[in-house]
């Protein structure tokens, strides 16, 4: 009973912060109703009903993470602006407020008694369902093809976006394979220090060795990589951050708070992952290379009818098998990251996640050659 009134307490207190920032800061109208949308695991969202003479609006609402870092909220909003601004359409932009800005604050008392700073925006609300997530992935193959154009179209239009000196908290992707062999054992330390011994944090520590090894062959040379097109990446690209009409085709693409700058390679080294690796019992891990190939085939096709960023070139291909390798050791961040900053997590869940990704790494070191030679076909 207390656990309740307490969960209603809070629901109705961050309600009227949505309605103060809303009503105060917006000429968006009244809000009418207002309700949770769950899945994220980092902010919290929200789906508004405005009413503006006599019009209903509906927008989207988000309030960020804990201790946001300003740096990476300026990135995503003015970058998801300039991708407007030269064209594209289907992306989730900031709604400027009454002055201008893209963003708002507040101050919140947290339980401990001390003030901290919490931003909130408030989003366009692109139509369309929630078909998919990041473990149910599996897509007719023109669904797919639906969603390599849309990659397609918003690499083209932010081609030339200027970061100035706005970026993400992290480094690019080549540094991050040599920095996460000494993150991981710091985290599993960290698990250990804290006495925490469970399913997950056991097989994490097993598998160290085994990760180390595996990110120094996600490598590629200096020389190459100063060669490959950097652009602006959404840089969460699974087909839970997507939505879809009713006849399975895209609508929209949002959520690029993790958004940064890098080569454009790696955009594809984490969605091929997501949107590729079966999460089924009897093939767990696997990635389906045949639907890598005709993504991409797509993705270039639309490239070159926009006659804008360069299509998918043979240096790149080159290097298809280390960026999947990559994108499966950035998951393993992800998971490992998310269980040391909230160690009350279900150990089961997580154990769930990261043995998924480490089954992905096998698969890919046992069919490497397979790999290079199945990518090398793309178009």
């Amino acid at each position: 009973k207390i656990a309740e009134t307490k969960a209603i307490a809070e629901e109705s207190f961050l309600y009227s912060q949505i309605k103060e920032i809303v009503e105060n800061c917006y000429d968006i109208g009244k809000i009418e109703e207002i309700y949770e949308i769950f899945g994220g695991y980092v902010n919290r969202s929200f789906g508004l009903y405005t009413v503006k003479d006599g019009e209903r609006q509906t927008w989207f609402f988000r309030k960020y993470m804990r201790h946001k870092d300003m740096n990476e909220l300026m990135l995503e909003h003015k970058l998801l602006t300039y991708a407007k601004q030269q064209g594209f359409t289907r992306g989730a932009v900031p709604e400027p407020g009454k002055d201008g800005n893209t963003f708002y604050s507040l101050e919140q008392k947290m339980e401990d008694g001390s003030v901290e700073t919490w931003y909130f925006a408030v989003y366009n609300f692109i139509e369309g369902r929630a078909t998919y997530d990041w473990i149910n992935n599996m897509m007719p193959q023109y669904t797919y093809e639906s969603v390599a154009e849309l990659l397609a179209e918003l690499h083209n239009a932010v081609r030339d976006f200027d970061p100035e000196t706005y970026e993400r908290a992290e480094s690019r992707c080549d540094g991050l394979m040599k920095e996460f062999p000494d993150v991981f054992r710091g985290y599993s330390k960290t698990y250990a220090d804290n006495g925490y011994d469970n399913c997950y944090t056991q097989f994490f520590a097993s598998k160290l060795d085994y990760i180390e090894e595996m990110c120094k062959k996600a490598y590629i040379p200096e020389e190459d990589l100063k060669q490959m097109p950097v652009c602006p990446l959404q840089c969460d690209f699974h087909p839970g951050n997507v939505k879809y009409d009713r006849n399975g085709y895209v609508t929209g693409i949002y959520d690029f708070d993790w958004a940064k700058m890098d080569i454009r390679l790696f955009e594809f080294g984490l969605g091929m992952v997501y949107f590729f690796a079966s999460w089924d019992a009897d093939n767990d891990g696997e990635i389906y290379l045949d639907r890598i190939v005709n993504f991409v085939n797509v993705y270039n096709k639309r490239l070159r009818e926009l006659g804008g960023l360069a299509p998918i070139g043979e240096l790149e291909k080159k290097y298809f098998y280390e960026l999947p390798l990559m994108g499966n050791m950035y998951l393993v961040r992800w998971c490992s990251e998310a269980y040391y900053k909230d160690m009350e997590l279900n150990p089961y869940e997580y154990f769930y996640y990261m043995r998924h990704q480490v089954k992905s790494i096998k698969w890919m070191e046992d069919n490497e050659a397979k790999i290079r030679e199945v990518l090398a076909t793309i178009e």
